[in-house]
């Protein structure tokens, strides 16, 4: 059973399940809980029941689990985010957009792909990737530091955090996985 799908029916909208031949339930919700469960990082099972369960409830509590693990980077690094306030914290939000996919592409709702008298093309606004990445700039200002600060030091470590997620998602979806196998 694919993991996104599994988590899937843990969101109060979905109510129908993949149904045996039997017809009995090939997974209840009760075996997703217990395969989240089995995800042994509390800001991985966070991640997931966010992104993949729908439970927007959980963004916040995830955010602050995010942003002590971006914080302690941040001190062994020695970022200067002196004058910064607030700084880490956007990024880590920014972050999560980015790899919840909330850069959709508006001319082909994220598809990649749009549909012209019978032919299917590449969109022309992401160039097939579904998502349009923010300029710079736009993520500058969203993280509230100048453009040539961001091209000094913020952007490469706004892609840092982002690749942390990013790792988070993975290693979670594997636990994740392994526990939907012993289910």
């Amino acid at each position: 059973m694919n993991p996104r799908r599994a988590l899937a029916r843990l969101s109060a909208g979905t109510v129908a399940y993949a149904v045996r031949t039997q017809g009995e339930p090939e997974l209840v919700a009760g075996d997703v809980c217990f395969a989240l469960a089995q995800v042994p990082d509390e800001a991985g099972q966070l991640l997931l029941m966010w992104k993949w369960a729908g439970h927007d409830g959980c963004r916040a509590e995830l955010e602050r689990a995010l942003l002590l693990r971006v914080a302690k980077r941040a001190s062994e690094e020695r970022w200067d985010n002196r004058g910064r306030k607030g700084l880490l914290r956007r990024m880590v939000a920014l972050a999560l957009d980015e790899v919840a996919g909330r850069n959709r592409c508006k001319g082909c709702g994220g598809s990649g792909k749009v549909y012209r008298g019978g032919d299917v093309l590449d969109c022309v606004h992401c160039g097939g990737e579904g998502a349009v990445a923010l300029s710079e700039r736009a993520l500058a200002c969203a993280a509230g530091v100048s453009k040539s600060a961001w091209h000094r030091h913020w952007g490469e470590r706004q892609r840092g955090v982002v690749l942390m997620v990013e790792r988070l998602e993975g290693v979670s979806l594997l636990a994740l996985k392994g526990g939907l196998e012993e289910s």
